[in-house]
């Protein structure tokens, strides 16, 4: 008697857009407008090259059995298939094992390892995701590491991230601030207002550095940008800047961490 696992595993199937539901513990909430188009424009010239994965469950309904299917990994594709007007995609059935918490478990660890894999997840996702591991399925951070093919530091210094308040965290899920941001961050960790002051400053840098880039890209005449920071990360003008030279002040008294932070940040060299 044929295996039904292995047919459905080692077949690909068409299946109805509308009929496939989302992962429930899909990692990833961001997704381009821009690139989410580009799929889609692709889509609609070459079709779907690679297909989903999705789960397949049969279900009583009023009217006699029906089947549902839920998707595992794929989530862009079948988004740019509905923008593409797509109203079918080829999918590939992976069967559970009738348990449901380890079928959840199959759900999230794929979703993980594809996106992580594509580099998908931006860092808070990335966080989110694996602390769902840890709680959720009492995964320890050397099994994680295993899965994604990554290193126990890795896991463990990603996951920190999550120690930030939610207004920096936010911050980087928009790109607002990038991951290297974080880490000077965390080290004021028990220190608040320190840490409210460093995140606004790499804020305030970071925009300006990307007007800078906007107004280059647009090809108008650039200005001699005066260097408000020195190397150290002070402010030159003091006059100007009365916070700054209080800091100077202290330089010659003794650092202090957000001080220090501030200098090693290339940032300010804006």
């Amino acid at each position: 008697m044929p295996n039904t696992s292995n047919f459905y595993q080692d077949s690909i199937f068409w299946v109805d857009v509308n009929k496939i539901k989302p992962n429930p513990f899909q990692p990833r909430h961001e997704f381009d407008e821009d690139s989410m188009r580009a799929l889609a424009d692709s889509i609609k010239q070459y079709g779907v090259l690679q297909a989903l994965v999705v789960t397949r469950k049969e279900i009583i309904k009023d009217d006699g059995l029906g089947v549902e299917y839920e998707l595992i990994a794929g989530e862009r594709r079948l988004r740019a298939s509905k923008i593409a007007g797509l109203s079918q995609v080829p999918v590939i059935i992976r069967v559970g094992e009738g348990d449901d918490n380890k079928d959840d478990l199959m759900k999230l660890e794929l979703a993980i390892i594809e996106n992580v894999q594509r580099e998908d997840l931006n860092p808070v996702e990335r966080a989110r995701a694996f602390k769902k591991l840890t709680e959720q399925f009492g995964f320890k951070h050397h099994q994680i590491a295993q899965k994604i093919g990554k290193s126990r530091v890795y896991v463990s210094n990603t996951m920190r991230i999550l120690d930030l308040p939610e207004e920096m965290l936010s911050a980087v899920s928009e790109g607002k601030i990038n991951e290297g941001h974080t880490r000077p961050l965390l080290m004021l960790i028990d220190r608040p207002e320190e840490q409210r002051v460093l995140f606004q400053d790499i804020m305030l840098c970071t925009k300006t550095q990307h007007l800078i880039t906007q107004r280059r890209n647009h090809g108008q005449q650039q200005h001699p940008q005066p260097k408000l920071f020195s190397k150290r990360g002070f402010l030159r003008n003091k006059h100007k800047h009365k916070d700054t030279y209080q800091d100077n002040q202290e330089h010659e008294r003794g650092t202090t961490p957000l001080m220090h932070l501030r200098a090693r940040l290339h940032i300010f060299n804006c």
